[in-house]
């Protein structure tokens, strides 16, 4: 059998091959770690082979063998989803000189810095931005593209409905029900069942239930749990329990309690968005979720104007419309991705 760099045995064989084949530059500064666990150092070989652009199926086959051999494994995996997405973060950064150097609205757009962003953007966009499914979401049990939604029926009668780009995986056993959200958001109806608890995992932290309907949306580390019916319990770092009409947030910490509005909260489940009061950089970024490229806002101080209304997902550009319209922006479209509203 062969065994890995800490001399215990690799749980599948293409983990050796994986570490042969990868750049040396690659293996020397992450595999090469001092320090790292053996089974993280494991679990990164097989991060870095299948995000190289030459991964096969058999490569995607052998992963999932190797994180079905235990929770130790499948926790390995995910941190190792992370530390490969933030050194790509990081690295993604320090070559955006618009993240550096500060420059007029005017400068920016007619300098070359716009193009350069872009292709920071286009390079730090994980998920589904323009380099497509992330490696976590594309071996999820099930996704969404952009503006894609869909509903699925578990093995146990429970439903989940799947947001614009979201991934999840479904591991039940005989004495749990587990949901991991890759990313996006999803709203789960869930059958009752008091021997088998119903668990969403999402980042640091965990959402369960027995019987109940409750959202999570994961979004850059950053977890926000709604509770529309029943009762849920919500643990990251400590524990809060929620009932209907509250809604919790979590990074590596819990935070507060809030009361909020479910409809409004899981409006897009019926296909629509509902803003009441909100600023409009957090409408932008809503919007953006629906539909390919960026919407930049060029003065700051625009982004704290209110907006209220109803919106279809179905059509996003006449939000836009709206938009401008209401607060006397104008659109610039730099390309069919790119829009500028100053």
């Amino acid at each position: 059998m062969q065994r890995g760099l800490a001399g215990r045995p690799l749980a599948s064989p293409c983990v050796a091959m994986f570490m042969d084949q990868m750049p040396q530059n690659t293996t020397s500064n992450v595999l090469d770690l001092p320090g790292l666990d053996p089974l993280l150092r494991e679990a990164l070989a097989f991060v870095v082979r299948l995000t190289s652009g030459d991964a096969t199926e058999a490569d995607a086959t052998a992963l999932k063998g190797w994180r079905a051999t235990g929770q130790d494994h499948e926790r390995a995996y995910r941190e190792a989803v992370r530390l490969w997405r933030d050194l790509g973060t990081v690295k993604s950064a320090s070559h955006n000189p618009f993240a550096q150097t500060p420059v007029s609205r005017r400068g920016f757009l007619r300098s070359g810095a716009l193009a350069a962003s872009v292709a920071g953007l286009a390079v730090v966009a994980g998920g589904y931005g323009v380099l497509g499914p992330s490696m976590g979401a594309l071996f999820a049990d099930f996704r969404t593209g952009v503006g894609e939604r869909r509903t699925v029926a578990l093995p146990d009668g429970s439903r989940v409905e799947l947001n614009t780009r979201t991934a999840l995986s479904v591991r039940y056993t005989a004495g749990e029900r587990r949901i991991e959200l890759v990313e996006g958001e999803a709203l789960f109806t869930v059958s009752p069942d008091k021997a088998r608890p119903f668990v969403v995992q999402a980042s640091e932290g965990t959402t369960t239930a027995v019987g109940t309907v409750f959202s999570v949306h994961r979004t850059d580390g950053h977890v926000a749990v709604t509770c529309v019916e029943g009762i849920i319990d919500v643990a990251a770092g400590s524990t809060a329990r929620l009932t209907a009409g509250q809604q919790i947030r979590y990074g590596r910490t819990i935070g507060p309690v809030q009361e909020v509005d479910p409809q409004i909260a899981t409006a897009w489940s019926k296909g629509l968005l509902i803003f009441r009061d909100e600023r409009l950089g957090t409408v932008i970024e809503q919007v953006g979720r629906y539909r390919s490229g960026w919407i930049i806002i060029a003065d700051p101080k625009r982004a704290e104007h209110k907006v209220t209304g109803v919106f279809h997902l179905d059509r996003p550009e006449e939000l836009l419309r709206h938009i401008e319209q209401t607060l006397g922006l104008s659109e610039t479209r730099i390309t069919n991705r790119l829009i500028v509203l100053s």
